[in-house]
């Protein structure tokens, strides 16, 4: 059974699971698949014998040009999810310029792709959406008082 209540400009979808359980979801994606997109694209792999974490964002931005349009394309997903998510227009600024510095830099020859492996843009736009949505979610629970 779901329901779904507009609350100032963002869409609430909650969902009562087969347990009872309510979940609360902004935006289209439930936290745990944004979890997982992040995970792959920034911190899933680590270099042998170091602490250095990475992700396909850095293997697949080592192909010229194509490979950082790929991985702009993937990171547009968190955009996508705030957008719906009614994220405000600073958040959405500050995901977008993530991005933007990820794919300008990105496209540099040889700088670019070891800053592939370090700026970690969808790690940043995910705390940025795991705030908005706690934002978000406070000021609905501050209108229903």
């Amino acid at each position: 059974m779901a329901k779904t209540d507009v609350v100032d400009r963002t869409e609430v979808l909650a969902i009562e699971e087969a347990d009872g359980v309510v979940v609360e979801r902004y935006g289209f994606l439930h936290d745990h698949h944004l979890e997982t997109y992040e995970q792959w694209f920034d911190s899933k792999f680590r270099l042998p014998g170091t602490s250095i974490n990475f992700g396909l964002d850095g293997l697949i931005g080592l192909v010229p040009v194509v490979g950082d349009i790929a991985t702009t394309g993937v990171s547009a997903i968190f955009l996508a999810d705030a957008i719906k998510g009614g994220a405000r227009k600073r958040t959405l600024a500050k995901m977008v310029a993530n991005m933007a510095i990820d794919f300008t830099v990105g496209s540099i020859p040889l700088v670019g792709d070891f800053f592939d492996f370090a700026f970690k843009s969808n790690t940043k736009n995910l705390a940025l959406l795991r705030a908005e949505r706690a934002h978000l979610k406070n000021s609905a629970a501050r209108q229903v008082q």
